[in-house]
């Protein structure tokens, strides 16, 4: 990207990156809930969801000083370099390392379904509590100025804290208390901390806003990750990973419409407005559609 001459370059190289990305987060996340049992794969994914968080919280303040010291070309190459020492790590895993009980698998037989029907339900209540995500991501830069808060970066660290705190210490929780409480109390607290973040007459309410908001988010994606996995066998898995994730990138796109729609007609709090209103559509979907064909499989006392 520092090395791209012009606007198509940087489209094209901005593809081939997200072509890349969703490539590894599937066959990471496949590996990931290939080691771990039934009872134990909300934790995983919250376990495993760390690692971008902590990338999100280190990211705007490496990417600010690196374009503070010597512009946009050195915050890209930084961030370059910062990916290729992330990949290293990949090539210490082998194939036996992970665990498959399906033989014809293993044979390279018995080919994998390239959709997941069931996962599109939870993924569509995904993708409606990450367009809040989408307009926070866009407008808080341009939000906060507004309301006299310059540090923006540090908001970023904050609600990256919290969702990376809730995921570690609280990475059993969705196991413990069922798919239902947790995608319930997740969404809503998403639509509060939404809410809060556009009615808030001062900067100190963004910090505030950033608590519920934070916890909902981290609650939210491995709740409903480990709803679509259960019983899916290892045949199935990467398909099941591949149509639940697919929703963040979906997410991205029609949020990023929905926002800037919102921004156009109602200015910045309209953005978050937006996205509250977003997440209550995604409440009903969970509520009406998705639980009631739940059947929740009860986890051992150990």
């Amino acid at each position: 990207m520092p090395l791209a001459p012009n606007v198509s370059m940087l489209i094209v190289l901005r593809l081939l990156l997200g072509a890349a990305q969703a490539a590894m987060m599937v066959a990471m996340l496949s590996s990931v809930m290939a080691w771990v049992s039934e009872f134990r794969r909300a934790e995983a994914a919250s376990v495993f969801s760390i690692a971008p968080y902590i990338g999100l919280a280190i990211g705007p303040v490496v990417g600010q000083l690196g374009y503070n010291a010597a512009g946009y070309q050195a915050a890209f190459a930084t961030a370059g370099v910062i990916a290729f020492l992330g990949a290293l790590p990949v090539l210490t895993l082998r194939a036996s390392d992970i665990r498959i009980t399906d033989p014809s698998l293993l044979a390279g037989e018995n080919k994998p379904p390239s959709f997941y029907l069931p996962a599109i339900l939870p993924g569509v209540v995904l993708a409606l509590g990450i367009v809040g995500m989408v307009g926070m991501n866009a407008f808080l830069p341009l939000y906060a100025p507004a309301l006299g808060y310059y540090q923006v970066q540090w908001l970023f660290f904050f609600y990256s804290a919290i969702v990376l705190s809730v995921r570690l210490f609280g990475r059993r929780l969705p196991d413990r208390v069922g798919p239902r409480v947790t995608g319930i109390s997740a969404t809503v607290s998403i639509v509060i901390g939404l809410s809060i973040m556009a009615i808030t007459p001062g900067w100190q309410g963004l910090y505030l806003a950033m608590i519920p908001l934070a916890v909902g988010i981290a609650l939210q994606y491995p709740g409903l990750m480990a709803l679509v996995l259960s019983n899916v066998d290892d045949r199935t898995r990467p398909s099941a990973i591949s149509t639940f994730t697919m929703f963040f990138d979906i997410a991205q796109g029609i949020g990023g419409l929905v926002v800037g729609l919102a921004a156009a007609f109602g200015g910045y709090r309209a953005v978050f407005g937006a996205g509250a209103v977003c997440s209550l559509i995604g409440l009903a979907v969970l509520v009406g559609l998705v639980l009631p064909r739940y059947t929740r499989v009860s986890a051992p006392s150990s």
